[in-house]
């Protein structure tokens, strides 16, 4: 584990790593799009991607209501 650590802090720095790091997230985020499209392409749908977007009821006018009194 120290080796690790020792060679990240050595080899580059801070903004190299976290360089590296974003170009990751980068390349992930594009194979899997990639694979979506190849998908729809085919004429397979994928279901995860249309999933409603799940909210919180309709807003109703509640009115005007009576004024409570504690006991």
């Amino acid at each position: 584990m120290e080796g690790i650590l020792s060679d990240i802090s050595t080899s580059g720095s801070v903004f190299g790593v976290l360089g590296g790091a974003v170009l990751l997230g980068i390349v992930v985020a594009i194979t899997i799009l990639g694979y979506v499209s190849d998908e729809e392409k085919r004429g397979r749908r994928v279901t995860w991607a249309e999933w409603p977007i799940p909210e919180g009821g309709g807003r109703e006018h509640a009115g005007k209501e009576e004024t409570r009194k504690a006991a």
